[in-house]
């Protein structure tokens, strides 16, 4: 499998980025490890990243936590 980083120097996403990811998608922790490494790698697409963990909530984070995704756009804007 291809990193992230391998493509660098041809992607466009060199600005800001904010990951923020769930933490129990209800696929074991085998998978949710698997899925929390592939997180950080899209992470490093760009030089300016973030990248956020929301403890225990799922993939719809946006529904179960939406004073973290309205913060950290709000972070992203003002990092701009």
């Amino acid at each position: 499998m291809q990193k992230a980083a391998d493509t660098r120097e041809h992607d466009n996403l060199r600005n800001a980025l904010t990951v923020i990811s769930a933490t129990d998608h209800g696929v074991g922790p085998e998978m949710e490890e698997i899925w929390a490494g592939l997180q950080d790698d899209l992470a490093t697409l760009s030089d300016y990243s973030r990248h956020v963990i929301s403890p225990a909530t799922g993939h719809y984070l946006q529904f179960e936590n939406p004073q973290l995704v309205i913060d950290e756009i709000v972070a992203l804007f003002a990092r701009l």
